[in-house]
């Protein structure tokens, strides 16, 4: 499945995947599994904690927006939502039990309870391992780090990447943003293209 990505700032490793294996992820989950696919889509794109994702409501989307209620201090906003996540928002809500309860993913075992953190990590674990994933990569917190490092090798402004993430502190996003040959290159063809570069 390609060799493991990871991100190095002072010492500390992010763990993420790359494009291909991402890709290879939401592969592994059934078409027809249409809550699965749209639990991970919104983790991914809206870089939820688990956390985040089990108390999503279904207040929490409106006119084709997300609310998401941020843990461990970050900032909660609404973001503008993905097409492909309005999609399955829109089929899941067609075959989702209507009876009353009020959170978008609900557990199955007592009424009106959040699917727990630990049903989601062995979801992720079961895709990530049908997938090949490595195992250091099979734990869903690593969609987080993934958007983050996507947004980072994009040249997503580091503050613009801070309000996706949700993030209060520029230096917890600045983990994503460590100067990589990727990004070097991205940089250099940005300043080739550039009016504002003098090339002497």
């Amino acid at each position: 499945m390609g060799k493991r990505r990871t991100t190095r700032r002072s010492g500390r490793t992010i763990k993420h995947l790359t494009k291909e294996q991402l890709r290879a992820f939401f592969r592994a989950i059934p078409r027809e599994n249409i809550r699965d696919r749209l639990l991970f889509n919104i983790m991914y794109l809206h870089a939820l904690r688990r956390g985040e994702a089990a108390i999503l409501t279904l207040d929490s989307f409106q006119d084709d927006m997300i609310h998401v209620a941020r843990l461990k201090g970050g900032r909660s906003l609404s973001y503008d939502m993905f097409p492909s996540t309005i999609k399955l928002l829109r089929r899941y809500l067609a075959i989702r039990r209507n009876d009353g309860c009020a959170y978008l993913f609900r557990g199955l075992r007592r009424a009106c309870t959040p699917l727990s953190g630990r049903t989601i990590d062995g979801l992720f674990r079961q895709y990530a391992t049908a997938a090949g994933l490595p195992s250091a990569l099979r734990h869903s917190h690593v969609l987080r780090h993934s958007l983050g490092t996507h947004l980072a090798n994009e040249g997503v402004d580091i503050a613009d990447a801070a309000e996706q993430l949700g993030h209060t502190d520029l230096n917890s996003t600045a983990i994503y943003f460590e100067i990589t040959n990727r990004r070097r290159a991205k940089i250099h063809r940005r300043m080739l293209r550039s009016t504002e570069i003098v090339r002497t």
